[in-house]
């Protein structure tokens, strides 16, 4: 807010997906709609060998670029989509997850420290009639990053709303998780991860 597009970060949103035609164009379509300007925004989707029209569905849905990748895991399809991503943050979402309009501003707010690496959002558990499915363990869970975050930072994240800043990504070994991996190394680093 106040600033001008030119001000805006640019954002790469990478997105893995094995075998995900029933939900890949929605997905697309949900990032397109996000509150960022699109001229600041990238969405690669990172294609892990998938036996389906996944790759297909997410260009005719709008995806800035489709990696078709042999198989390899989600470690290795984000490696590959972040070498080919031009943003200085990047953000990773699951086929299967959809956003609030606000949630990138909201991910990526945190970044305007420029001691902050990573950042997670939070995810809520519905089910098709849009139920709240999440229980005590998740509440509780998201109540321990909250302190976390107001005191050191979070110890792990999660694999359907996350940012990483560009200077700050470490390709991990296919046996991997960004959830779990980066905010231990990035603390060694000097580094923050947080819970928005």
């Amino acid at each position: 807010p106040g600033r001008g597009a030119e001000d805006v970060p640019v954002v790469s949103l990478i997105i893995p997906a094995y075998d995900e035609e029933e939900v890949i164009a929605a997905k697309v379509e949900n990032a397109l709609g996000l509150d960022w300007p699109r001229e600041r925004l990238q969405i690669i989707v990172a294609d892990d060998g998938s036996t389906d029209t996944t790759p297909e569905r997410a260009r005719e849905a709008g995806a800035d670029l489709v990696l078709e990748l042999p198989p390899g895991g989600k470690v290795v399809a984000l490696n590959e989509a972040v070498a080919d991503a031009d943003g200085e943050l990047l953000a990773f979402s699951d086929a299967n997850s959809e956003w609030a309009p606000d949630a990138l501003a909201a991910l990526l707010a945190p970044f305007a420290d420029e001691r902050v690496g990573y950042v997670c959002g939070q995810v809520r558990f519905l089910d098709p009639d849009g139920d709240n499915l999440e229980g005590a363990y998740w509440r509780y869970e998201m109540g321990i990053r909250t302190m976390e975050s107001e005191l050191a930072g979070i110890t792990a994240g999660n694999g359907a709303i996350y940012a990483v800043r560009r200077s700050a990504y470490e390709d991990l070994p296919p046996s991997g998780s960004h959830d779990l991996s980066f905010p231990f190394r990035l603390a060694k680093r000097g580094l923050r991860s947080l819970y928005a």
